[in-house]
C-alpha cells in the first residue's frame, strides 16, 4: 500500500452498501470497495490512522464504531472525503492496562444497543481477571458481567441475545 503499513489484520465490519472496514494491529483502519463477484475493481483507501490496537468493529447506524485498547471509539467523516475526520471518543475505560498482552477483544451490540466486548486476564494489571465488559448505549458507565477469562478469543451473540465468547486456556 501506498502508505507501507504493515497488514496485520485485527478486525473487520461491513458497512450496508458493502463497503468493508479493515482494521490493523498497528492502528489503521482501510476501506475496502469493489467487493463483488468478481473481484476485479477493489479499492483500498486508507480511513483512519493512530488507533491503539483495534481489535473490534460495528458499524452503527451508519457509523464506524472501532474498540481498542482502552476505550471504544466512534470515526466520523463529515466532510464526505472517505476519510475520518473527528474521532470520538465515545468510551474510556476507567482502568486501562499497560500490561503486554492486555488486549481488548471484537466488539458487538446488544438487542438494548449496549456494547459487549472481551479483556484479557492474563498477562494484565488489571484488577479483573478477565472478563466480558458491557457499555452502556450512551457510552457513559459499564459493567463487568462476566469474569475469570485468561485471554479470550472473542465474543458474539446469540439469536436469542445471550452473550458468548471463547476462551483460550492453552
Amino acid at each position: 500500500n501506498a502508505y507501507n503499513s504493515w497488514m496485520r489484520t485485527s478486525a473487520l465490519a461491513f458497512f450496508p452498501d458493502g463497503r468493508l472496514a479493515v482494521a490493523t494491529l498497528a492502528g489503521d483502519v482501510w476501506m475496502v470497495t469493489g467487493i463483488d463477484k468478481g473481484l476485479e475493481k477493489v479499492e483500498w483507501k486508507r480511513y483512519a490512522a493512530g488507533l491503539y490496537e483495534p481489535m473490534g468493529m460495528k458499524v452503527v447506524d451508519g457509523v464506524l464504531v472501532v474498540g481498542t485498547r482502552g476505550r471504544i471509539v466512534k470515526l466520523h467523516d463529515y466532510d464526505g472525503n472517505g476519510e475520518a475526520d473527528f474521532y470520538e471518543a465515545f468510551f474510556n475505560e476507567r482502568e486501562p492496562s499497560k500490561g503486554w498482552h492486555a488486549y481488548s477483544f471484537d466488539l458487538v451490540v446488544g438487542d438494548d444497543g449496549s456494547y459487549y466486548y472481551a479483556r484479557v486476564g492474563g498477562f494484565s494489571d488489571w484488577s479483573v481477571p478477565g472478563g466480558i465488559v458491557r457499555v452502556s448505549a450512551d457510552g457513559k458507565s459499564s459493567e463487568v458481567v462476566g469474569a475469570g477469562l485468561r485471554v479470550p478469543n472473542g465474543i458474539g451473540v446469540l439469536p436469542d441475545g445471550r452473550i458468548t465468547f471463547g476462551d483460550n486456556q492453552g
